[in-house]
This record gives C-alpha cells, sequence and structure tokens, in this order.
C-alpha cells in the first residue's frame, strides 16, 4: 500500500507543471471574456493554508506563484502535522522561493517550526504585528493552538476564549500601530470574522 501510495504522489508530483500550465490557460481564456480582465498594475497574492506536509501541495504552490507571477505567497497555516524535527525537512522545499512568502502558523504548527521559517530568507512569520511585503501592510498571528503540544484546545468552551484573545490582540495591535493594514492572514475563519470591516482584505 504504501508503495502504491509514493507511486502516486510521485506521478502527482509530476504532473503538477501539467495542471499548473491548464490553469495558466484557462486563466488567460477568463481573462479575455469582458468584465474578467485584471489589472496588470494591481497585486497578485496567492493564497494557501492546510498542507499538512504535502509536498505535492508546496510543489503546486511554488509552479502557480511562477506561472501567475505573483508577488507574494500567503500562507494561513498548518504547513506542517506536528512540528516534529523530521517534518522540518519539508521546510527546506521553502528556501529561495521565488516570492515573498508570509506565513501565518496554524494550530498544527509549533513555535519550532515557526522559528525555522523566520530563519530562511524571503519568509515573514506573522506574530501579532504588522510586516510589510508587496507593497502590502498584512498582520497576523499564530493560531494559539500552535503554543500547545496538541493541536486543539483541551474543550470548545477554551478554544472560543483562546480565538477572541487572538482577534483582541491583532485589533489592539493595528489600533496602537495607527496604521491600517492591508490584508489580515490567520488560520482560524472565526478570528477573520471578528476583525471583518477592520482590513479590507
Amino acid at each position: 500500500f504504501s508503495t502504491d501510495l509514493v507511486a502516486g504522489l510521485r506521478e502527482f508530483k509530476e504532473a503538477t507543471p501539467a495542471v499548473v500550465a491548464n490553469l495558466r490557460a484557462l486563466a488567460d481564456q477568463v481573462q479575455g471574456l469582458d468584465g474578467f480582465a485584471t489589472d496588470a498594475s494591481g497585486t497578485r497574492l496567492l493564497l494557501i493554508a492546510d498542507l499538512h506536509n504535502n509536498p505535492v501541495g508546496l510543489a503546486l504552490a511554488r509552479n502557480l506563484a511562477v506561472s501567475f507571477a505573483v508577488d507574494a505567497v500567503l500562507d494561513a497555516g498548518d504547513l506542517t502535522d506536528l512540528g516534529s524535527p523530521l517534518e522540518m525537512s519539508l521546510l527546506r522545499d521553502l528556501e529561495g522561493f521565488a516570492v515573498p512568502y508570509v506565513f501565518a502558523p496554524g494550530n498544527h504548527d509549533t513555535p519550532e517550526v515557526m522559528d525555522r521559517l523566520a530563519s530562511m530568507p524571503g519568509v515573514q512569520v506573522l506574530r501579532g504585528k504588522v510586516v510589510a511585503t508587496a507593497g502590502l501592510r498584512i498582520i497576523g498571528s499564530p493560531d494559539p493552538s500552535a503554543y500547545r503540544p496538541e493541536p486543539r484546545a483541551p474543550d470548545a468552551a477554551r478554544e472560543g476564549v483562546e480565538l477572541r484573545a487572538q482577534a483582541d490582540a491583532l485589533a489592539e495591535a493595528l489600533a496602537r500601530t495607527g496604521r491600517e493594514a492591508d490584508v489580515l492572514l490567520v488560520h482560524d475563519p472565526r478570528v477573520a470574522r471578528r476583525l471583518a470591516g477592520r482590513v479590507p482584505l
């Protein structure tokens, strides 16, 4: 079974450039339709999340970033499953990424993952402060569960309290800076909903 899985992943990874080329062709066709043209002078962002140690997903993100000439990749977390040392080998694929890579750690990521990514050139880890990249001001912070051994809070009530605290801390950070952010990047959509209207994207 595992041999078939590895062979399947390898085959899919090898097919990734063809998948990206097909997506590019589709995008070119859509741009030709009235009302669907994109502003060439605008900023192009690639949003990804929940790769969970998937090297094929990371290869696809890399190919999409190059093919669509994005200005930055925004990763909303869960790059890993447990943040274990073994999983750190996947993170090497981010070294030398062609564009800035902004990471908001998810509940499956760990402080070790955050530190490893922060040490890489071109990668910014969001930790509650506004960062600038691709001409945008981006704010975000790690999911509260990224700081515990288990990727979940002990119960739903505690998780709700922690996520509200995360949203409140981000709102305070925005108020302290006196500068509005252009983009909010977090892992849990409940945090984003609490800040709806404060940040354009």
